[in-house]
Formats: C-alpha cells, sequence, structure tokens
C-alpha cells in the first residue's frame, strides 16, 4: 500500500483533493480518527472559545461515529468517492484510552465527564478504576515504552481502558462493523503497544482480528519502538498474523517480514514532538521536506515490499486556531509536489524490473 495520512482534515475537504492523490499513484488514504473527542477551551482575548489541538483527536469520548471534522454521512461519501477511484480508505481508531479530566496529577487518569457513560461509570472497563490499580494504589505512568510490562500495565497520561474486557470488546468492534458499514477499508490501531498481547493475557487483538477478517478489513498497529526486530511483542504480531505494524525508517534493515511493514519518515506524532526522528530542529520547513523526500526514497529503495505512509503536514497555527470555521487545514506542504510524485512513479513502474547499475560509464 501507498497510504497518503491526511492528518487532521475535514472529511468533506478530503473528497475534492481524491483526483490528486490518484494522479500521484497513492492507493490508499488514512483519516484522522473519527470518535467524538474532548473540545479544549481556551481563554482567546478575553473570551472562553473551542480550540482545536493536533492531539484533540486522540482523546476520544466513545466509540460512536462523527465530531467536527465530519459526520457519519460524510464519512460514507468520502469511502464512496474513494471507491469510485480505486482508492481505499484507512480510519485512525484509539482504543487503549479516552479523554481525561484535567491535566492536573489528580484528573489526568480520571475520564472526562463527556465520556459516554457506558464506559464512564463501569469501573470494569478501566485499568485504573478511579486513577488507581485494581489493589488501590495510585496508578503510574510509563516511563520506559520499551519496557514491555512497563508499556502495558501503566498509563500514557490518560485514563486507560481494560481491551482485555469482554464487554468492552463487543463495544469496540460495535464500532468497527460501523465503519465498515460506512466503506471502510482498513484501520490503523492507535497506541497498540500499550494494549497487550496473549503474551500479555490479552485476548483484545484476536478479538479484533477475527471481525476484520470476517469483514475482509485490513489493520495495522502503531509500534513506536526504538528496535522493533528485537522486541518479542512485535514478533507475536507478526507470527500470529494480528495485523500489520508501522516502523519509523531507523536507517536499518527491520528483519521482519516485509509484507507486514507499514514504513514512514515522519508521522503526525513526530512532527509535533521537538526535533522528531531525524533531529530537523533549526532546520526551515522547506530543508525538512526536502529531507523527508529523500528519506521516502531511501525507504522504498531499500524495502521495495513494505507498504509506506506519507503524511501531510499541517500548518501547526492553523490547527491550533482552527475550531468553529469548518475551513481547509493549510498545509506546510503540497502533497502533489514534483519531488514526491517521481519518487511514487518509480515506485510503481521500476520495481521488480531489471535492474542495472552503472559505475565509471560502465555497465
Amino acid at each position: 500500500m501507498k497510504i497518503l495520512h491526511f492528518q487532521s482534515w475535514q472529511l468533506k475537504n478530503i473528497i475534492k483533493e481524491l483526483p490528486k492523490v490518484k494522479e500521484q499513484g497513492f492507493d490508499t488514504i488514512q483519516i484522522s480518527p473519527v470518535q467524538p473527542y474532548k473540545i479544549e477551551k481556551r481563554n482567546v482575548n478575553g473570551k472562553i472559545e473551542n480550540c482545536f489541538f493536533w492531539w484533540s483527536v486522540y482523546q476520544p469520548l466513545g466509540f460512536r461515529i462523527g465530531n467536527p471534522l465530519g459526520t457519519e454521512d460524510d464519512l460514507k461519501k468520502l469511502c464512496e468517492a474513494a471507491h469510485e477511484l480505486g482508492l481505499k480508505v484507512c480510519v485512525d481508531v484509539v482504543a487503549n484510552h479516552t479523554a481525561n479530566k484535567g491535566g492536573s496529577e489528580e484528573e489526568r487518569l480520571l475520564p472526562h465527564e463527556d465520556v459516554d457513560p457506558v464506559l464512564r461509570d463501569n469501573p470494569s472497563f478501566w485499568k485504573h478504576p478511579n486513577g488507581k490499580t485494581k489493589d488501590g494504589k495510585p496508578a503510574k505512568c510509563v516511563e520506559n515504552g520499551e519496557d514491555r510490562e512497563d508499556a502495558v500495565k501503566n498509563a500514557i497520561g490518560l485514563p486507560s481502558l481494560d481491551c482485555n474486557n469482554s464487554d468492552l470488546q463487543k463495544i469496540i468492534g460495535s464500532f468497527i462493523i460501523g465503519l465498515h458499514e460506512c466503506g471502510v477499508d482498513g484501520i490503523r490501531w492507535d497506541a497498540a503497544k500499550h494494549i497487550g498481547t496473549p503474551r500479555d493475557g490479552v485476548s483484545f487483538f484476536p478479538a479484533m482480528s477475527n471481525i476484520l477478517q470476517e469483514l475482509n478489513m485490513f489493520s495495522y498497529a502503531e509500534v513506536m519502538s526504538n528496535n522493533p526486530e528485537n522486541t518479542s511483542w512485535v514478533k507475536e504480531f507478526i507470527d500470529s498474523n494480528l495485523c500489520g505494524l508501522d516502523f519509523v525508517l531507523t536507517g536499518k534493515e527491520i528483519k521482519l517480514d516485509p509484507q507486514k511493514q507499514i514504513l514512514y519518515v515522519e508521522t503526525h506524532d513526530s512532527l509535533y514532538h521537538d526535533e522528531g526522528e531525524f533531529g530537523f530542529k533549526g532546520s526551515t520547513k522547506h530543508e525538512k521536506q526536502y529531507i523527508i523526500n529523500f528519506q521516502l526514497l531511501k525507504t522504498m529503495l531499500q524495502n521495495p515490499q513494505a507498504s509506506f505512509l506519507y503524511t501531510i503536514r499541517p500548518n501547526p497555527l492553523a490547527i491550533e486556531r482552527f475550531s468553529k470555521s469548518g475551513s481547509d487545514l493549510p498545509s506546510d506542504n503540497d502533497f502533489t509536489n514534483a519531488w514526491k510524485s517521481k519518487i511514487i512513479y518509480f515506485m510503481n513502474h521500476c520495481f521488480d524490473e531489471n535492474e542495472f547499475t552503472r559505475e565509471n560509464s560502465k555497465i
């Protein structure tokens, strides 16, 4: 797959860009979570207003379809328009956690008051009911994401759902079925490394995998691991065929089945976190984009059988100010730029062909 990620775009505005997406050689689009999310309120010039931040969509209130980026009907229209052009639609799904009550030490692990009461009021749906562990001790936040027990047992600064609960799995499964009925072809599992696998005593992914296979939907999981090929739980995903996995390009070969890899150079996470994976701090946006395009080409050359994801980089100020207007979110880079167009053309037309190398004018 060649995935174009429309981070924080409104669904109706993606539709008019689809012909360009097809022309550029992408075969899949990925959109932000469609779950209702926590509306942040900020003091803007003395007035309390609703504000949108890039991470807003990753603080969901439940498992329903529809938020300020688009309604259920908008999603259906997007899928229909994409399918007419032979494009697939992938939706980011947040199943690990919900929105929190506040940012203080006392409130960050408590569910927001607007979280669906079916979730909020059922203590068995939470890893840390009332911000405490099952044995009544104060819950902790993850300190080392590479430590498997730490990553699965503790919170990521938000109220963690207990995805091993069979009733919660039914709720999430119904949500996935609803996405399928809208025309969605696949999903990305956000924060998947914190959910747990059968090796951790968690049945979530096998249960979801069964549903996805019945619906003929694909899925891949967010890894964010510095050393994935040596991570036992990653191998469990691959060996059990639970779903694909995404990996940041580290400059070295990932010794796992390439057909189950989604490779990327930059995602919404790395874009908004200081220097990102490649230490871009201080670079101009044009210099940074040039490096990203170069690394994308390098990724594709090194891993011709793997899929890749390219993120449209929105203007951070535009995103933070976006709230009620419903306007387009300006992008720092045009996804139709010639550099990337040639890269994807190269991938589509040159892989699996006979290869020549030239050195000192000799073939």
